[in-house]
């Protein structure tokens, strides 16, 4: 991204999908960059589009924001297991390589 994002702001109250977002735009830049500790916190806010000082509200620091970051992707993939395992009905065998299949899938496509 070259320049400031520019974004509507959430209403009042509504301050967890301002967190989301926040989550989702470090997921997306942790990613591009293969190193948490080439994240900065300036760069985030940048690719949100908020001011530096708003990530604070939801983060402490930069290294909070990475955990949070981890913990967001272990509940999404958590989910996902979930959804391919209950897409597979009752039948146990059915249900494991439901499982199995998609943490292959998964483990090619984002290891």
């Amino acid at each position: 991204m070259d320049g400031a994002t520019t974004r509507n702001r959430n209403r009042r109250g509504q301050g967890e999908l301002l967190r989301r977002e926040i989550i989702d735009a470090a997921l997306r830049m942790l990613n591009e960059l293969g190193d948490d500790e080439a994240l900065s916190l300036r760069a985030v806010t940048r690719e949100v589009g908020i001011a530096a000082t708003s990530v604070y509200i939801h983060f402490a620091d930069r290294d909070e924001l990475v955990f949070a970051a981890l913990e967001q992707s272990t509940l999404d993939l958590l989910r996902d297991l979930e959804q391919a395992e209950d897409s597979a009905g009752d039948d146990p065998v059915r249900r494991l390589r439901a499982r199995l299949l998609f943490l292959g899938s998964w483990t090619r496509d984002y290891a």
